[in-house]
């Protein structure tokens, strides 16, 4: 029954803008992060890796060895070292969101299976009550 009472009161996701303006505001790893919040993040960087990958087939006009295309590639990286460090924050906030460990993101180096692990923690709901994190963001 006390269940109950916290889902009514949950409040709602949060918005893409919100989400991306908090995981570049939020270079810290204490703290929990909501779901819509790490998944907004994740869609950012998914949009950028598209639109890179594809400006830099566009360059490329059939040859790797132009200089739009280094440049193109030069860019890519630069901003995708920009996007790794909050990605990595609020990877692990999302962790603690469901009361796991932070160190559960090195899960990932594990061949295929540690991708998947990770994906079902990532996908799982918030811990209602308080944990050692902080307070939940939802509830």
């Amino acid at each position: 029954m006390q269940q109950n009472n916290y889902i009514q009161y949950a409040k709602p996701q949060l918005s893409f803008g919100e989400a991306v303006k908090k995981c570049f505001k939020t270079f810290t790893f204490k703290g929990r992060a909501r779901r819509s919040e790490y998944w907004w993040f994740q869609v950012l960087a998914s949009i950028y890796g598209f639109i890179m990958g594809f400006t830099s087939v566009l360059v490329s006009d059939g040859g790797y060895n132009t200089d739009a295309y280094f440049a193109s590639i030069v860019i890519f990286m630069l901003v995708g070292l920009v996007l790794w460090v909050p990605g990595i924050c609020v990877t692990v906030r999302r962790l603690h969101d469901i009361g796991k460990s932070g160190w559960w993101y090195w899960i990932n180096v594990i061949p295929y299976v540690g991708a998947i692990i990770l994906l079902v923690l990532l996908v799982k709901d918030s811990q209602i009550e308080e944990n050692e994190y902080g307070p939940s963001p939802k509830y």
